[in-house]
């Protein structure tokens, strides 16, 4: 009976130390997406200088900006190896470029002209986001905006720091997706695999999550709800856009063809300050003010992309569902690039942001119409001017106090193939 009992003891030893040994070792040896947040400096000798195109010369020294007086002299040109976009900061502005294969990079140049650092990331990377911390992620799928980690950075032109890393990937933790970023906020969508327990989330650098608020967004893996669904920050509101599909006559408590009984809301509005819900409109307001009519006439599902959130109205592009199957990543959300929204037509409606409801539709919206309302004031001016005559080298523009910056696609054949970033007095 004892030797019994002891072969029961040690045979119970033996798998609690399997299981502690299983536990540390995942520890230890698992990866993490946190490592590939660790910034590196590489140099700035490492920046490449391509060399701008004549007529690029022509069109930039002959700029008349709607709203200036006169030719704005060219205060520098800093080629860079290649960039997507520009995140202003205090005495200058950063560069970001990737995800690539070498992962991202962020190159910070100063009012003067003077690249004082080039950080490099992991793989698989990306920044986004804007002063007073952007962030840099690691998304493993770009269609569905899945985030694997994330840290809040601060850069400054005296370098690249990283802040403690959120490891969003843990075993038995909801999955999280990128919806938006700006001002030093995340904006996330967190769920659980199956697509149940959908919450929106806002965090910051300092407390970490400020607050989450449900949303009952529909059935469907987790994936497929966050390729459906699109956000944007603004001063005063978060506005949440989702996939619509009509419910068929009868599919639910006998709903007529076109209701949205049983379905989520097509578009929601919270608070930024708290994640209250502010508004909702569905479906129907939509095909009521004859949204859909170009888009989602025929009965089909419309993507509803959250364009641009002002002080008085709320921006969106409905864009008809051509494969169900096909996840098809958002152009204007953060992850977005300039050839995807050159390509992205659609219908564009402008809600109250009070109530959200309709103030107008511009059916076949062109996608300069659709850009141009991301942007107000000066930067509006600018975006509009520069993309008059750059056209598509036009990548991206940051207004701050001191400088105009501008993200100019280098000459197409160039041997040395990069982008330009090119400061104007303001």
């Amino acid at each position: 009976m004892g030797r019994e009992r002891r072969a029961v003891v040690l045979a119970v030893v033996a798998m609690l130390l399997l299981v502690l040994g299983g536990v540390v070792a995942g520890a230890l040896f698992a990866p993490s997406g946190c490592r590939e947040l660790r910034p590196s400096d590489l140099g700035v000798g490492a920046a490449t200088v391509p060399v701008l195109a004549p007529e690029q010369e022509a069109a930039l020294a002959g700029l008349e900006p709607a709203r200036g007086g006169g030719a704005p002299p060219v205060l520098v040109r800093v080629g860079v190896a290649s960039g997507i976009r520009l995140v202003a900061i205090d005495g200058g502005v950063a560069v970001v470029d990737g995800p690539g294969e070498g992962g991202s990079t962020l190159t910070v140049v100063d009012d003067s002209g003077t690249v004082r650092s080039r950080t490099g990331f992991g793989r698989a990377t990306t920044v986004v986001g804007s002063a007073p911390a952007p962030y840099v992620l690691e998304v493993t799928n770009r269609a569905t905006g899945q985030v694997d980690a994330l840290a809040a950075l601060d850069v400054t032109l005296e370098g690249v720091s990283a802040g403690v890393c959120v490891d969003t990937a843990v075993v038995g933790t909801p999955l999280t997706f990128l919806l938006d970023a700006g001002a030093g906020e995340l904006l996330l969508l967190r769920t659980a695999e199956d697509g149940t327990d959908v919450e929106v989330e806002l965090r910051d650098p300092v407390r970490g999550r400020r607050w989450a608020t449900g949303l009952e967004l529909g059935r469907a893996p987790a994936g497929l709800v966050a390729a459906r669904t699109t956000a944007m920050l603004g001063e005063a509101l978060v506005v949440v856009g989702h996939r619509s599909v009509p419910v068929p006559l009868g599919a639910v408590g006998g709903a007529t063809a076109g209701a949205v009984a049983g379905d989520p809301p097509a578009i929601v509005a919270l608070a930024r300050s708290d994640g209250a819900e502010r508004w909702r409109i569905g479906r129907e307001a939509l095909e009521g003010a004859g949204a859909l009519a170009d888009v989602g006439g025929d009965g089909g599902g419309v993507d509803i992309e959250v364009v641009a959130v002002t002080d008085e109205r709320v921006h969106v592009l409905l864009v008809p569902v051509e494969d169900d199957d096909v996840l098809r990543a958002s152009a204007h959300g953060p992850l977005g690039t300039a050839a995807e929204r050159r390509e992205r037509r659609g219908t564009l409606v402008r809600l109250a942001v009070d109530d959200g409801r309709v103030l107008d539709v511009v059916t076949d919206a062109q996608p300069g119409v659709v850009t141009a309302v991301r942007d107000e004031g000066a930067s509006a001016s600018w975006r509009s001017e520069l993309g008059k005559v750059l056209g598509a080298d036009l990548l991206d523009v940051s207004v701050t106090p001191e400088r105009v910056w501008a993200l100019v696609a280098g000459p197409a054949g160039d041997a040395v193939p990069g982008v330009h970033l090119v400061g104007f007095a303001p």
